[in-house]
């Protein structure tokens, strides 16, 4: 709020109010609102602003809090109904801050003119009856609005998106002080999008708290004027636009004070999560009876209890032709869920994880930590898989080869016991495991890239409510995330992205690079090997395509590690001595309408590697022609993602 009236060249106390996130607790936000306080009783707001009237909505706990934190200023209490008078009197104190307190009586009115006075129980029964006036009554007068009730259809809505413009040419056309800023500021807490308050369009963040909407030249005055309604008034402004109302909607606020929500969340979640605990280890959650001088935890669980002992309860029973079409669809989880469960310990999710060479280990210490999860490990090395099961007791090994044939079977019968499978093998093995996956109904999820063949399973996947998901590791999987983040973060600032470059890659620990190191010398190629180094080594094969200055590039088969990014400008904490350059990554230009890029002149998704300048790596393109040479059908099994 005081930013805005900043850019109208009006300082007030407010330009003090602390951001919540850069205090430890809600009792120094406390003292700093009451210095504010004090400096407004003091010396008051300037006479250009006219008289502070904060409008608050709503009567629950967001509402109670608001008025809470409010009363560490000079707050003086004000009926609807003369708040006209207040704002319009020219010997209204200026060193108080007025709280309008609206309520549904105030602003709630018949539609079809009836003067009765507002009704709860015939709101409730009829709400269609019923219209806001909020916009003609009360927003005018205000200087904050801070909106702190719930809405739904079909009840009216406190401001629609034509009542903005109407408010704020409302404030101008009657003349009141510091007409420009009235309804110029909107706290909506309750964070409804278009709800409540149509206008309000999305939510804002902590870092970027607020943003403003401004009003076609001349809609809000035809709007007071009766002329018009407004509606195509309201656009979000940006920076080369003016704004007229400024909104703040932070749809995680209590995360702004984390210790003083965790307490109170705590504290009110505590007897609930008490009492389901009870259900489980002295008895099954029994139905409540109803009756007076019952447990209120228990009755409490018992509406909020959606299946017990594998059947719909009370008034959630309506959804069982759903659930019944979803087992029907999927016979693996039906199957499950029919399963009998015994007390105070659920069925364990099945986890099958195919591989056990580099990138396993990793995969099983995070998996293996669930206590909820039962994972078995597959895959053709026996001494990969015992140091597996030694490190991790809980695990389960099964030896298996899925290049034999011999073993189709046996990998079938896995896929069928399992809830979910993740996929470690080379890319060549997952259409045969996707397969398996849709007969058996078993979800999978693999970091390798995606492939015309599983591509070709999409249909198949969806009639079979199976999801696939590939490309889900760190380059292809994690880069894509970070990426779009990226581009989200700069699209949102209504810049456009006319370039996209993208380097990913595992780097060696500096100590392991530069000759005669305490890591024993240099790694090979600048690259740190955290997967099946063949694997590595036969990516270099792959050609390379990408867009460069709007020009599409390739680089044919065999030939990748021929054309290097040199000098990517890179800076890693404790690798500052290090240049980095980049390998061109597979076919980048797929991605740029995934992307949602399709303006990028240049876009490149590339692999990162380091070269320390003490020495020169040694020349891969002999590991790659011994490779060409030598390259035969057998696998390890492993790995994964690949540059």
């Amino acid at each position: 709020m005081a930013q805005s009236h900043l850019a109208h060249g009006i300082a007030t106390p407010f330009l003090a109010t602390p951001r919540p996130h850069t205090h430890q607790s809600l009792h120094t936000i406390r003292a700093a609102l009451r210095t504010i306080g004090e400096q407004i009783t003091r010396a008051g707001v300037p006479a250009a602003l006219g008289p502070v009237v904060i409008g608050l909505t709503g009567n629950g706990n967001v509402a109670r809090g608001c008025l809470d934190i409010l009363h560490e200023l000079p707050i003086e209490r004000v009926e609807v109904k003369h708040l006209h008078a207040l704002v319009t009197d020219p010997n209204t104190p200026l060193n108080k801050i007025y709280l309008a307190h609206a309520r549904p009586e105030d602003y709630l009115v018949r539609t079809d003119g009836d003067a009765r006075p507002y009704d709860r129980e015939d709101y409730y029964a009829h709400p269609t009856a019923y219209r806001s006036v909020f916009a003609s009554t009360i927003a005018p007068y205000l200087t904050l609005l801070l909106n702190a009730t719930a809405w739904r259809p079909p009840f009216p809505r406190l401001m629609t998106r034509a009542d903005l413009p109407c408010a704020l040419g409302l404030a101008r056309a009657r003349g009141l002080p510091g007409a420009r800023m009235r309804c110029a500021n909107v706290g909506d807490v309750s964070c409804d999008i278009a709800g409540g308050l149509e206008f309000l369009e999305r939510a804002t963040t902590i870092g970027e708290p607020f943003y403003g909407v401004r009003v076609v030249a001349g809609e809000g005055e035809r709007a007071a004027a009766g002329e018009g309604e407004g509606v195509a008034g309201v656009k979000e402004a940006n920076e080369d636009t003016a704004t007229d109302v400024q909104i703040m909607a932070i749809d995680i606020l209590p995360t702004t004070l984390p210790h003083d929500a965790s307490t109170h969340f705590e504290g009110a979640a505590a007897p609930y999560l008490h009492g389901l605990i009870r259900g489980y280890t002295e008895g099954p959650l029994t139905p409540y009876s109803g009756g007076g001088g019952g447990d209120a935890v228990q009755e409490a669980l018992e509406r909020a209890t959606i299946a017990r002992a594998g059947g719909l309860v009370g008034v959630y029973d309506v959804l069982r032709p759903a659930v019944d079409e979803f087992h029907a669809r999927a016979p693996a989880v039906a199957r499950d869920a029919a399963a009998p469960q015994h007390h105070g310990a659920a069925r364990k999710k099945r986890v099958l994880l195919l591989g056990s060479g580099m990138v396993a280990r990793p995969a099983v210490e995070v998996v293996a930590a669930r206590g909820d999860v039962q994972l078995v490990v597959a895959g053709n090395d026996r001494t990969a898989l015992d140091a597996l099961a030694r490190e991790f007791p809980r695990v389960i090994s099964k030896q298996i080869d899925v290049d034999s044939a011999h073993d189709t079977n046996t990998l079938g019968a896995l896929i069928r016991d399992a809830d979910v499978v993740i996929s470690l093998l080379p890319v060549t093995h997952h259409t045969l495991i996707a397969s398996h996956c849709l007969t058996s109904h078993t979800h999978l999820i693999t970091a390798s890239y995606t492939t015309p063949a599983l591509s070709a399973l999409h249909t198949r996947a969806l009639a079979s409510g199976v999801l696939i998901l590939t490309e889900m590791g760190l380059d292809p999987g994690l880069d894509h995330l970070s990426a779009l983040d990226v581009l989200e973060r700069v699209k949102g600032k209504g810049e456009e992205v006319r370039g996209f470059v993208s380097f990913c890659g595992g780097l060696p620990a500096p100590e392991d690079q530069e000759q005669g190191g305490k890591g024993g010398g240099r790694t090979p190629g600048g690259y740190k090997f955290s997967w099946n180094p063949r694997g590595v080594l036969e990516a270099g094969l792959n050609g390379a395509r990408f867009r460069l200055d709007n020009q599409i590039r390739e680089i044919a088969p065999g030939t990748l590690f021929e054309h290097v990014f040199p000098d990517v400008p890179v800076s890693v904490a404790g690798m500052e001595g290090c240049k980095f350059e980049g390998l061109a990554n597979r076919d980048s230009v797929k991605y740029q309408e995934a992307y949602g890029v399709p303006l990028a002149r240049t876009f490149v998704r590339g692999t990162l590697r380091c070269v320390f300048p003490s020495f020169l790596p040694p020349p891969l393109l002999s590991f790659i022609g011994a490779l060409r040479i030598s390259r035969t059908r057998t696998h390890t099994d492993t790995q994964a993602s690949q540059p």
